[in-house]
C-alpha cells in the first residue's frame, strides 16, 4: 500500500511500492519546504524491506520525530508526524494508505482540480473521496484515496487502483492495481470520466487542436548543422516550452517549426498534412508571435487589430464581422479597458497579449511564441505564462521558446535543447532535474555544454493524428483583393503617419526650413539676367540650383531610407499569412510619393518667390513649372532610391550613414558644386539622379550663358534646347522605374 505525505500548504503526495520521494528547499522536488533552514535535499522516504522507511539525507538543521533528531525513521502509526530543520515550523504528516471506508486525516483543501476543463498531470495525482485529494471524487463506493496517476521513472503514466471493488475503468473495461495509460484512454472512477491525452486529463467531449509532429529535422548553414536530428510530438490542446542555453537553436527550431525557413531535412506535419508542401493551405493555421511588435505601436490596440483583421480575413468575411472577432480577442485576452491607448502606451506584458491577440484574430490552432516574456518582470512573466496556458486550455496546441524556467509549472512539457541544436529532453519540467542529476537549472545548463552528460533518450515520434483531430483537406484560404488590400495599407499608413505627432510636425517643418535656407542663397536675380553693369551675368544661379538639388535629394531619400527595415518584423509576418507584396510596396510608393510632392512643392515655390527668372522656359511657357517638375523628379526618385536603400540594409542604424551618403553623392555628382575634373561628372554622374535634374535646371536657367561657363565648365546636356530638357525627363523616370524593380527585386529575394 502506498504512503501518502501532507502537511499545511502542501497537496497530498502518494509513493508508490518501489518508488521514492524527496524532500526539500528546492521547488522541483517531491514535496518543497520553502525556508532557509531546510536543506535543497533534506530527506526522502521510500518502502524498503517491507516497511516504509523516512531518511535524513545528512541536512544541516536534521530532521525531528517527537523533539529529537533523528537520521532514519521506520513508518508503523497510521499517521507519523515529523518535523523538518529546527524551529522551521515545517511539519508533515505520513499517513499510511487506510482500507477502503476508512477516514483519512484532511490536512488541506484539496479537490480543486475536478471541475477544470483541463488538468495537466505532475508527477503525481490523487484522485478520491477524501478533501485532501487532487481530485475529489464524492460517490458512494469510491474510497477516501481510491487511485492516483503517476509518471514513472520510465516516462509514462501509470493509473494505480487503490481498491478492489471494480469503480476504476479504463475504455470502460475494470482495472485493478496498475495500469499502463495510453493515449485516448477514457478513465472513469464512478460517475467521474476523462480523457487521457499524454500529458493532461480532458472532458471526454474536448476538442480542438491539430496533432503536430516534427520529424528528423535538420538545419544546416555555411558547413554548419544548426539543428541536428530532432523529433518530437505536440499533443492537441497543450503547452510546450523550448529552452535551452544561448546559440542552441531556439529561434532556428521555431522557424522551422512554423515554415518560415523550412528545415534542410525532415518534414513538420499538422494533422497529417505535410507542412512545407502544404503552407499556402496550412499558414492560416499557425500563428506566430515574434520578439519584436507585430503592431505599429503609434495606434490603439482597436485599431491595429481592425487594421489586421482588414488584411488577414478572406474577402467574404464583413467588417461589421471582422471588428466583432477584435473584440472578442480584445476581451479574451483582457485588453478592453485598454483597447483605445496607443501600444506604446501599454506595460510590457500588455503589448505582449497584444500581439497575441493579432495571431488569434484568424483562430489559429497552433500558437508559436518567440520569447513572450523577454524583459518582464517576474510578475508580468507569470501573467503571460498563466494567459498562454489559459489558451491551450481553449483548444489550441501552444509552442512558446522562453530563456526563463521560473513558470514551467504551467505548461505539460518541456523540450530542452543542447549546444549545436540537440534534443537534449523531451518531457514534463518536473523531471528535469532528476534526469540530470541536478540540484537547480543553472547546473543543468552547466551540463549541457557537455556532450557526454547529455542522459535523456529520445521518445518515439508517433506521426499520426490524435484522438479528437480530425483528417481533413484544408483549402487555402482567400486573401483581400488586391485594391482592397491596397486601400487597408493606405490608411493605416496614413494613420500611422497622423498618430505621431513629432513625425507629422518634421514633416511639415522640413520643407519651410529648407526653404527659407534656400530663400537666403544666391541674389534677388535667381535664374534671370544679372545686373547690367555686370554685362547681365549671374553666377549666383548655380548656388540657388545647388540648394535646390539638396533639398529635394534629402527630402526624398529622408521620408523613405528607414520604412521599410523598420517594419520588416511587421511585413514578413503580415506576407506569410498572404499580404500582397507589390500592394504593401505600392501603398508605400504613393503615400510617400503624395508626401513628398507637397514637401517639394512647398520647398520650390518659398525658395523661388521674389525672384526673378527666365522670360520663358525651353520646353514651357512659364519656366516655374519647369524647375518644379525637375525638382519633383528629383525628389520622387530619391524617395526610390531611400526605398531601395531600406529593403537592402538589415538594421535601422545603418539607414542614417546612407542617407548621408547618397545625398552627399547626389549633390557633388551633380554639376552644381564645381570639381577640378568637370568632364568625370559625364561618365559617373550617369546613374546619378541629381546629375539629370541639373540638366533640366540648368537648361532651364540658361545656366551657360547667364554664369558665362567655358567649354571646359559646361555640363553635356545644359544648353538650353528642349532635347536636353525632355532627355533629363526621360532619364529620371527611367532611373526610378529601374529602382522600383530593383526593390522588389530584393523582397522578393528576401522572401526566398
Amino acid at each position: 500500500m502506498p504512503v501518502f505525505i501532507s502537511g499545511q500548504g502542501v497537496k497530498p503526495v502518494p509513493v508508490e511500492m518501489g518508488q521514492r520521494a524527496v524532500i526539500g528547499r528546492d521547488p522541483h522536488l517531491d514535496v518543497s519546504l520553502p525556508h532557509p533552514r531546510i536543506s535543497r535535499q533534506h530527506a526522502d522516504v521510500r518502502y524498503r524491506d517491507g516497511e516504509w522507511v523516512v531518511t535524513d539525507l545528512d541536512s544541516a538543521n536534521g530532521t525531528f520525530y517527537n523533539g529529537e533528531r533523528v537520521t532514519e525513521l521506520v513508518l508503523t502509526e497510521p499517521t507519523t508526524t515529523i518535523s523538518f530543520g529546527k524551529n522551521t515550523g515545517f511539519t508533515l504528516q505520513f499517513t499510511l494508505a487506510p482500507e477502503v471506508g476508512e477516514p483519512a486525516p484532511a490536512t488541506h483543501a484539496g479537490g480543486q482540480l475536478q471541475n477544470a476543463s483541463h488538468i495537466p498531470l505532475p508527477a503525481r495525482i490523487t484522485i478520491g473521496r477524501s478533501p485532501t485529494n487532487d481530485i475529489v471524487v464524492e460517490q458512494a463506493g469510491v474510497a477516501d484515496f481510491h487511485a492516483s496517476i503517476t509518471l514513472t521513472n520510465r516516462g509514462f503514466h501509470e493509473l494505480v487502483d487503490n481498491t478492489d471493488n471494480g469503480l476504476t475503468t479504463v475504455n470502460q473495461v475494470p482495472v485493478s492495481k496498475r495500469y499502463r495509460l495510453a493515449v485516448g484512454d477514457v478513465i472513469s472512477i464512478g460517475d467521474w470520466s476523462r480523457r487521457y491525452t499524454g500529458n493532461a486529463l480532458e472532458p471526454i467531449e474536448a476538442s480542438g487542436g491539430f496533432s503536430f509532429v516534427a520529424d528528423g529535422l535538420r538545419v544546416t548553414a555555411g558547413g554548419k548543422t544548426l539543428i541536428d536530428d530532432i523529433s518530437f510530438q505536440l499533443r492537441p490542446r497543450t503547452l510546450t516550452a523550448v529552452i535551452g542555453p544561448s546559440g542552441a537553436g531556439k529561434s532556428t527550431l521555431l522557424s522551422a517549426l512554423t515554415g518560415r525557413r523550412p528545415a534542410t531535412e525532415g518534414q513538420v506535419l499538422v494533422g497529417d498534412l505535410d507542412l512545407y508542401t502544404n503552407y499556402p493551405s496550412l499558414k492560416n493555421r499557425i500563428g506566430l508571435v515574434p520578439q519584436t511588435d507585430l503592431l505599429h505601436t503609434t495606434l490603439t490596440t482597436r485599431k491595429a487589430l481592425e487594421y489586421a483583421a482588414g488584411l488577414r480575413f478572406p474577402r467574404d468575411v464583413s467588417v461589421h464581422t471582422q471588428h466583432a472577432r477584435v473584440e472578442e480577442v480584445v476581451d479574451l485576452l483582457g485588453l478592453t479597458e485598454r483597447q483605445d491607448l496607443k501600444i506604446e502606451a501599454l506595460s510590457g506584458g500588455q503589448r505582449k497579449r497584444a500581439s497575441v491577440a493579432l495571431e488569434l484574430l484568424t483562430q489559429p490552432e497552433l500558437l508559436f511564441l518567440d520569447e513572450p516574456t523577454s524583459g518582464l518582470d517576474p510578475g508580468l512573466d507569470r501573467q503571460v505564462m498563466n494567459q498562454l496556458r489559459d489558451l491551450a486550455n481553449g483548444g489550441r496546441t501552444v509552442l512558446v521558446v522562453t530563456h526563463s524556467v521560473a513558470n514551467l509549472d504551467v505548461c505539460d512539457e518541456v523540450i530542452l535543447l543542447a549546444p549545436g541544436g540537440k534534443l537534449a529532453f523531451h518531457g514534463p519540467a518536473h523531471r528535469v532535474l532528476p534526469e540530470f542529476q541536478a540540484t537547480d537549472w543553472s547546473e543543468v545548463f552547466d551540463k549541457l555544454g557537455k556532450p557526454d552528460a547529455l542522459p535523456v533518450r529520445k521518445r518515439p515520434v508517433e506521426p499520426r493524428l490524435m484522438p479528437n483531430s480530425e483528417a481533413v483537406s484544408i483549402p487555402p484560404a482567400q486573401t483581400q483583393r488586391w485594391l482592397t488590400q491596397l486601400a487597408i495599407l493606405i490608411r493605416r499608413y496614413l494613420a500611422v503617419i497622423a498618430s505621431d505627432r513629432h513625425f507629422l510636425a518634421l514633416l511639415g517643418a522640413l520643407p519651410v526650413v529648407l526653404a527659407m535656407v534656400g530663400y537666403a542663397v544666391g541674389t534677388d536675380y535667381g535664374f534671370g539676367p544679372g545686373a547690367d553693369d555686370d554685362f547681365g551675368l549671374n553666377p549666383q544661379a548655380r548656388p540657388l540650383l545647388l540648394v535646390l538639388i539638396l533639398g529635394a535629394s534629402f527630402m526624398g531619400l529622408s521620408a523613405s531610407v528607414q520604412e521599410l527595415v523598420k517594419e520588416r518584423t511587421i511585413y514578413e509576418r503580415e506576407r506569410s499569412v498572404g499580404l500582397s507584396a507589390s500592394a504593401y510596396f505600392t501603398s508605400k510608393v504613393l503615400v510617400l510619393g503624395v508626401l513628398v510632392s507637397i514637401q517639394t512643392t512647398i520647398f520650390v515655390l518659398i525658395t523661388l518667390s521674389s525672384r526673378e527668372m527666365p522670360d520663358s522656359g525651353v520646353v514651357l511657357d512659364n519656366p516655374v513649372p519647369e524647375v518644379l517638375i525637375a525638382t519633383l523628379a528629383l525628389a520622387l526618385t530619391s524617395m526610390l532610391l531611400g526605398l531601395l536603400i531600406s529593403a537592402v540594409v538589415n538594421s535601422s542604424e545603418v539607414t542614417m550613414p546612407a542617407l548621408v551618403l547618397a545625398t552627399m553623392g547626389q549633390v557633388v555628382l551633380s554639376g552644381a558644386v564645381p570639381i577640378r575634373q568637370t568632364g568625370l561628372l559625364d561618365i559617373v554622374g550617369l546613374p546619378n539622379p541629381g546629375y539629370w535634374a541639373m540638366n533640366q535646371m540648368a537648361a532651364t536657367a540658361d545656366l551657360n550663358t547667364i554664369s558665362a561657363l567655358t567649354a571646359d565648365e559646361q555640363g553635356a546636356f545644359w544648353e538650353a534646347t528642349p532635347e536636353n530638357w525632355q532627355l533629363s525627363l526621360l532619364v529620371l523616370m527611367g532611373l526610378a522605374t529601374a529602382m522600383v524593380f530593383a526593390a522588389r527585386l530584393v523582397l522578393w529575394r528576401r522572401e526566398q
